[in-house]
């Protein structure tokens, strides 16, 4: 039987809880954009125990560690997104990447994860919730997955054995591959601004567009789709292999969209192959 493990006393439990409270008490955010730390929250009796210094009180070395702890995390907010940070602006983000954080805190150990979940909090009750910034919190959440995702072996149709199992097998898409369909121009407008180009006041421009996201050799890209493309790799992201698929699809096209269809899906599947968004083992 293996031994029980010691338990910290009681007392030093509650000095970690409240130091831990401490730590990650929010920041209050002024009219102005600036912010102050809120001292006065901190648990009395932590203050009390901490060791002054001779020009800092037991008060200000707490805000010490709370200060670095969201100085971290709100420049790592900063750095995984980058188009709400242009819309937004640094201090309204700022506010936006507090709020979110202590309602929902991070569970997981990896800092990866942290903006997990942010677009679903952004859809709540708060004064985020616009349609356009919930695009933005999306896609920039989808380049963040692109780019942590996994690569698997690539499919090489030329090398199947029959190659009509492409028709009537599920095709297995890569984990880092993902869609996403934008009522403003914000993929655009997202590569400006990571690329240093956006104009400043530069606002999105209105207008559909359908992307897919993926990693190539060069870094995660966004590659633009019709709507029939977009279409129809729903339908093999959903399982669905090529030739049902392409059938479902076709049953709702009029005559002039199903020929286009016909001329095209052979070349499509060709060049989505050589990017390398099918994985091999499925087929």
């Amino acid at each position: 039987m293996a031994a029980e493990q010691p338990r910290p006393p009681a007392p030093l439990q509650a000095m970690q809880r409240a130091f831990g409270e401490a730590l990650t008490l929010p920041f209050a955010f002024l009219d102005d954009g600036d912010y102050r730390l809120q001292t006065e929250r901190y648990p009395e009796g932590l203050v009390a125990d901490m060791v002054p210094c001779p020009s800092r009180n037991g008060a200000a070395r707490l805000s010490t560690y709370n200060q670095q702890y969201w100085f971290r995390l709100l420049t790592i907010m900063q750095n995984e997104l980058p188009l709400l940070e242009y819309l937004l602006g640094v201090s309204e983000l700022n506010q936006l990447s507090m709020a979110f954080l202590s309602a929902r805190p991070s569970t997981s150990p990896s800092l990866r994860d942290l903006t997990r979940g942010l677009e679903d909090f952004v859809g709540g009750e708060n004064r985020w919730n616009q349609p356009l910034i919930r695009q933005a919190a999306r896609l920039d959440r989808l380049y963040q997955e692109s780019f942590d995702a996994a690569r698997l072996p690539a499919l090489d149709p030329a090398r199947l054995p029959d190659p009509r199992v492409l028709l009537e097998e599920p095709l297995q898409l890569q984990p880092h591959w993902l869609l996403f369909a934008e009522d403003w121009q914000l993929v655009t407008l997202r590569c400006r601004v990571r690329q240093k180009k956006a104009e400043e006041g530069e606002q999105p421009i209105a207008g559909r567009g359908l992307w897919c996201i993926y990693r190539g050799p060069q870094g995660t890209r966004a590659h633009d789709l019709g709507p029939l493309q977009f279409q129809l790799l729903e339908r093999l992201a959903d399982g669905q292999p090529l030739g049902p698929a392409c059938e479902a699809l076709g049953a709702s096209l009029d005559e002039a969209a199903l020929a286009f269809l016909g001329r095209n899906i052979q070349s499509w599947f060709a060049s989505w192959a050589a990017l390398g968004w099918f994985c091999a083992g499925r087929c």
